[in-house]
C-alpha cells in the first residue's frame, strides 16, 4: 500500500501574528466561498454561517502545521503531490487589504 498526500500547492502560505498556516487567505477564502456557494452538498450542511464556521474550524486545525516533504514522510506518506487547488500568486496576502487580514486573526484567534 502506498501513502499518498495531496496537498494545494500554495505560494504564501498565512502568517499570523502569533500563529502560522501553511494554507494562504485567498485559498481560505476561496474554500468559504465555494462552500457557502453550493446548492447541495452531501455532508457540508446549514447556512452560509454554519459552513463557514466548518471550513474556518479544518483551516485552524492546520495551525503551525509544517506542510514540507519532510513533515509528511515523517506521517507515513511516500509521495507528496502539490497541486493547484486555488490561483496562487506572490503578494496575495497584502492585495486581500489589512482590514481582511486583520479580520482574518480575529477570527482565528492568533
Amino acid at each position: 500500500m502506498k501513502i499518498v498526500v495531496v496537498f494545494p500547492h500554495i505560494v504564501e502560505p498565512y502568517r499570523g501574528v502569533k500563529h502560522n498556516y501553511p494554507l494562504s487567505v485567498n485559498f481560505l477564502l476561496t474554500c468559504i466561498n465555494r462552500g457557502i456557494g453550493r446548492d447541495e452538498h452531501q455532508t457540508l450542511v446549514g447556512d452560509k454561517y454554519h459552513i463557514a464556521r466548518v471550513i474556518l474550524g479544518f483551516f485552524g486545525g492546520y495551525k503551525n502545521f509544517k506542510a514540507n516533504d519532510e513533515s509528511f514522510k515523517h506521517l507515513g506518506a511516500q509521495y507528496v503531490m502539490r497541486i493547484p487547488f486555488t490561483y496562487e500568486e506572490e503578494g496575495q496576502q497584502e492585495a486581500f487589504g489589512h482590514d481582511t487580514v486583520s479580520l482574518l486573526e480575529k477570527v482565528l484567534k492568533t
